[in-house]
């Protein structure tokens, strides 16, 4: 059955079997596909790989996406679209890449996923005062000690350290 409906195929669309013209003539003689949809697909296969950015240091100028079955690829800061400064991990990105010499580099790409908008968590005010009362607690509490040559304990630095966070954090929004 499927041998006549080859050589039928082929006889109809003059490729000689074994060809890929033939497997073609082959799919579309069995109803598989239209020499239509064949161009759709080649269309469909020729798309970029869809990978997530794993992450992205806009200071540095690099990152690494996730290649889907691949190797992760390098994400360097030339090939970001135009108007697009930074990239958040999980990102969704469309990439066309390259064997590299330390590995797969991104020659181009397209971003998927909108960026994200950061949200101030604290009003101006609130953070003005978390601000105030965190110089008061650097003079009093952690300076003194560095003064005298001691490093705050460990409670002390963490504690303080969150605060820092929190506060660069929501500047940084």
């Amino acid at each position: 059955m499927i041998r006549v409906a080859l050589a039928r195929a082929v006889q109809r669309h003059g490729a000689r079997e074994g060809t890929i013209a033939a497997c073609g003539a082959l799919k579309w003689a069995l109803g598989y596909s239209s020499p239509l949809n064949e161009r759709e697909n080649d269309k469909k296969e020729k798309l970029m790989p869809i990978g997530k950015v794993k992450w992205y240091d806009l200071e540095r100028g690099f990152g690494f996406v996730s290649n889907p079955g691949e190797e992760d690829c390098f994400l360097p800061k030339s090939v970001l679209p135009e108007g697009i400064d930074d990239l958040y991990p999980g990102q969704r990105i469309e990439f066309d890449f390259v064997a590299g010499r330390k590995g797969p580099q991104v020659l181009r790409m397209e971003v998927l996923d909108p960026p994200k908008h950061k949200v101030h968590k604290y009003s101006a005010d609130q953070l003005g005062s978390m601000v105030a009362d965190l110089v008061t607690l650097l003079e009093t509490t952690v300076q003194p000690g560095l003064a005298a040559g001691r490093y705050p304990e460990k409670k002390v630095g963490r504690q303080v350290a969150e605060i820092l966070r929190v506060v660069a954090t929501e500047l940084d929004a």
